[in-house]
């Protein structure tokens, strides 16, 4: 592995569910250290589907996004309403004979949609849909499992969560008066078919409405919904 080129952003969203099929997009940036370098080699898998391309950069980070069409992969559903399925992908940069640096994550195939509908008396309901199917969300808030942020640990995730699964809950909301929480969560999360309402941290106070202070709320914002994008248990922002 090389520091002249490095992967520094991917992700794979789905795009749309059409029948047994899915299209879906990578998305991924590399940042260079080396203006002398020559074409490099792409390598991309997504599922069971692979393509390879040449690639000249012509800045210091580059951004491609590729579309893949999936013919039936299996979907990740909530649980109880399906199998969490998570399936692979992968990255490799490379010149000549030498990979100068890889990837390997997991996506979900799933579509999630806000439903909103008319009520009576002129109000507004909604729901969601989850691959075109209504679920019911059975909800609770995940506050920070300990007051102590160090103690806070993958074997206590999963302790945790396994009592969730076992409450038959299937959402819980990030309350943004706590914390964002470790990679490990999310990644326990899309394996147990976990949805996750994720607050931004915002809760029980007034904030200045200054531009040096909303700057930094947009740059926080985008840092993290860089971090956890890839997510397939996240399915809304608030």
């Amino acid at each position: 592995i090389s520091d002249d080129v490095e992967i520094v952003d991917s992700w794979v969203c789905t795009r749309q569910i059409a029948g047994s099929d899915a299209q879906v997009e990578l998305q991924f940036s590399l940042a260079s250290n080396d203006d002398q370098l020559h074409p490099l080699m792409v390598d991309l898998t997504v599922f069971n589907e692979k393509r390879s391309f040449n690639l000249t950069l012509d800045s210091r980070l580059t951004h491609r996004m590729e579309r893949f069409n999936l013919a039936r992969p299996p979907l990740w559903w909530p649980h109880n309403h399906g199998i969490p399925a998570l399936l692979p992908y992968s990255i490799t940069i490379s010149s000549g004979h030498r990979v100068l640096d890889r990837y390997d994550g997991e996506f979900g195939v799933r579509t999630i949609e806000m439903i909103e509908e008319p009520r009576e008396q002129g109000r507004t309901g909604f729901y969601f849909r989850v691959n075109n199917k209504p679920i019911f969300l059975k909800g609770m808030n995940w506050t920070p499992c300990d007051a102590i942020y160090a103690r806070i640990n993958d074997q206590r995730y999963q302790q945790l969560l396994d009592q969730v699964v076992t409450a038959n809950i299937n959402t819980l909301r990030v309350w943004g008066g706590g914390l964002y929480e470790a990679q490990s969560f999310y990644d326990l999360c899309d394996r147990m078919g976990i949805l996750v309402w994720q607050d931004f941290m915002f809760a029980c106070g007034v904030y200045p409405q200054d531009d040096s202070f909303l700057q930094e709320v947009r740059e926080e914002a985008e840092y993290i919904v860089r971090q956890l994008r890839g997510h397939a248990s996240i399915f809304i922002w608030c």
